[in-house]
């Protein structure tokens, strides 16, 4: 009796799925992700005034797509861009950030941003709103999108 009860409780032990019994990550919550993609945001500014175009490398997504005026550009231009002495970067001041989640693995940010840059010699624009889409590929986040408009004033 005592081995048929063992083997019944075996052969139903088959039946239950093995992830059942492994503790699935929790999910990150909005808070936990806006936090994330709020501090990786402020890095990528300061990154930029440093003219540090080695962190964009891992910042930026491979097919991450900059919008500017003369059109987009893809993460090797950034990276470069970054990385070269044709932007100087005095002062920013970003403003509150509005998180949405997109989906479970995609996240915006947007937000308020005043600046005193000047590329080329010439000054940019000193206020303008920000979108960053970000996206999680391999447990990371990385920034897919960024997009840059001028402030009406």
């Amino acid at each position: 009796m005592k081995l048929i009860i063992a083997l019944g409780c075996l052969a139903l032990s088959a039946l239950i799925p093995a992830a059942s019994y492994a503790a699935e990550p929790a999910a990150q919550s909005d808070d936990a992700i806006k936090a994330t993609l709020t501090s990786l945001e402020h890095q990528s500014w300061d990154a930029w005034k440093a003219r540090n175009g080695k962190f964009y490398e891992t910042f930026l997504s491979e097919d991450h797509l900059d919008v500017q005026p003369g059109g987009p550009i893809g993460k090797k231009d950034v990276v470069a861009g970054v990385g070269s002495p044709a932007c100087v970067v005095a002062s920013f001041n970003l403003g509150p950030m509005t998180f949405t989640r997109i989906s479970p693995d995609t996240a915006a940010l947007v937000y308020h941003t005043e600046q005193d840059t000047k590329c080329g010699g010439h000054a940019i624009p000193p206020a303008s709103w920000i979108t960053s889409i970000y996206v999680n590929r391999d447990g990371r986040w990385q920034n897919f999108l960024f997009n840059d408009v001028t402030a009406s004033k």
